[in-house]
């Protein structure tokens, strides 16, 4: 079973190098070269633009792809945010299921400050309406959790998106993935649930817009305090 399931997985990957929502790839490299043997960082970094990823994790609980078939990607999104693309055949053929875990920091360096977290992807059930779930949950921490969001299979097929408004700005956030995909009991051997994109992009406001905001909350104060002068 291991064969034709990795077998699989790679197909799906160079799959994501001829399609997928794609809008810029700088530069990638294999999961591989970031991790150690027993999935923990071995000190690799990978950078794009102002952003750069350490301390990558890979776990896979149960079923492939190995580190050695996943890619990591530079990407920027349709709006201008920065971030990666990570690419595998995380995928599950017939009854069963294949669950890993990766983990990653970003870090922006300069002045400027990341407030939200964007992803999405392709998690797909085949056919549709199948019993099975693809589905990717992230956890952000900055240190301590600032909350979490999710990409599910829809029918018929499509991207998923989502978006995290941090509860403030943070120059380092901790990642946490599971990408989980599986297939209930009983279904045809031939069900599939697969996620072979998940684009990881972080929203930046340039130093100009932290300066504005300053001046209208340094403005409103004044005016309040104005306000009560007049009132005394």
């Amino acid at each position: 079973m291991g064969s034709p399931r990795i077998a699989l997985a790679s197909i799906l990957t160079m799959f994501m190098w001829v399609g997928g929502p794609v809008t810029q790839t700088a530069q990638a490299v294999f999961l591989s070269t970031l991790v150690d043997a027993s999935g923990n960082s071995n000190g690799g970094t990978f950078t794009n633009g102002n952003l750069t990823f350490s301390n990558f994790t890979y776990q896979p609980v149960s079923g492939p792809p190995p580190a050695s078939a996943v890619t990591i990607t530079a990407f920027t999104d349709p709006s201008g945010n920065v971030g990666i693309q990570i690419g595998g055949g995380f995928v599950q053929v017939g009854p069963g299921t294949t669950d890993v875990r990766l983990g990653y920091t970003v870090t922006i360096a300069g002045a400027t400050r990341i407030t939200d977290i964007h992803m999405d992807g392709n998690p797909t059930i085949s056919p549709p309406g199948a019993t099975a779930t693809a589905v990717v949950t992230e956890q952000a921490f900055g240190p301590n959790l600032l909350g979490s969001i999710q990409i599910n299979a829809t029918s018929p097929p499509g991207s998923q998106t989502a978006t995290m408004n941090l509860p403030g700005s943070f120059t380092s956030l901790t990642i946490l993935k599971d990408i989980l995909v599986s297939v209930a009991a009983g279904q045809p051997a031939n069900t599939t649930a697969s996620i072979s994109i998940i684009n990881q992009t972080f929203s930046v406001p340039e130093p100009a817009s932290f300066v504005m905001m300053g001046l209208g909350v340094g403005i409103c104060g004044l005016m309040l305090r104005r306000r009560m002068a007049v009132q005394v």
